[in-house]
């Protein structure tokens, strides 16, 4: 049996539910620094006939107060809504990014909650001589990004919107827990739900490309709990493809859901 028992010891994650009368639940995870608003052009594409949860992430949107940051953590506060919250106390979980990670770790541990899952932007980090300076790297980039203007992103991104870090967010702490996540790879056991490993390969002036390898990586662990999971690209998108193409996004979610063929587009790998 999964071990998401709800305590009086856990604090509980903001979440908004959508489609209450959906009898299938899909929870979508964020990445580093966002929130649940991140999803807000992909969930008008989903149909109504599935129920949504959109928590926000320990340390992130309306989790601030919530922390330090760790995945198991995370994890476990994911699956004490999915026990609590999702329709036959089961969901189809999709993560990006970060909340790659999250998934990965939330479906190896806790199987009995999760039907699929779908996890985009896996990163695994090589430590190296430089691991140690990455926190301040990460958090001056944020703050850089933060400063541009939207127009001059999506022009650089293909059209993605990238939303604007919430201010109070972002901090060398929250960078270091978040980088160390990225060091030590949490997708290290088998997992037993049917799984999509997406790699968004799309670069150019701003490398904003997912890595194959790293994909590869996480399929193959992925397949040795579920010999139906599956690792592919699409040379079209970029990391954030969930902005940059809402339709597209929400669409490989409903067809990996359904057994349904993925769109054109997407390639094995």
């Amino acid at each position: 049996m999964s071990p998401a028992i709800i305590t009086d010891s856990d604090p509980t994650l903001p979440y908004t539910a959508l489609n209450s009368d959906g009898i299938q639940t899909i929870l979508l995870v964020h990445g580093a620094f966002s929130s649940a608003q991140e999803w807000d052009v992909v969930v008008s594409q989903i149909p109504q006939k599935y129920h949504i949860l959109l928590p926000d992430l320990p340390s992130h949107g309306r989790g601030s107060s919530i922390g330090p940051f760790n995945v198991e953590l995370a994890a476990r506060l994911l699956a004490n809504i999915i026990t609590a919250h999702a329709h036959g106390g089961k969901a189809h979980i999709v993560g990006l990014s970060l909340g790659a990670h999250v998934v990965a770790h939330l479906a190896s541990n806790y199987p009995d909650l999760v039907d699929t899952v779908f996890a985009s932007g896996f990163k695994i980090l090589k430590p190296s001589f430089i691991t140690p300076m990455l926190p301040s790297l990460f958090y001056s980039m944020q703050h850089a990004t933060n400063m541009l203007p939207r127009s001059l992103i999506r022009m650089a991104m293909d059209g993605a919107d990238i939303t604007t870090t919430q201010n109070g967010v972002i901090s060398i702490a929250l960078c270091r827990e978040i980088i160390n996540i990225f060091t030590t790879a949490h997708a290290q056991e088998p997992i037993a739900a049917r799984t999509l490993v997406v790699a968004a390969t799309k670069s150019g002036l701003v490398p904003s490309n997912d890595s194959v390898e790293d994909a590869k990586v996480f399929t193959s662990i992925a397949r040795k709990g579920n010999e139906l999971s599956k690792g592919v690209q699409h040379k079209g998108m970029r990391h954030p493809w969930n902005r940059q193409s809402p339709e597209l996004f929400a669409e490989a979610i409903i067809c990996w859901i359904e057994q349904r063929t993925l769109p054109n587009g997407f390639q094995d790998i």
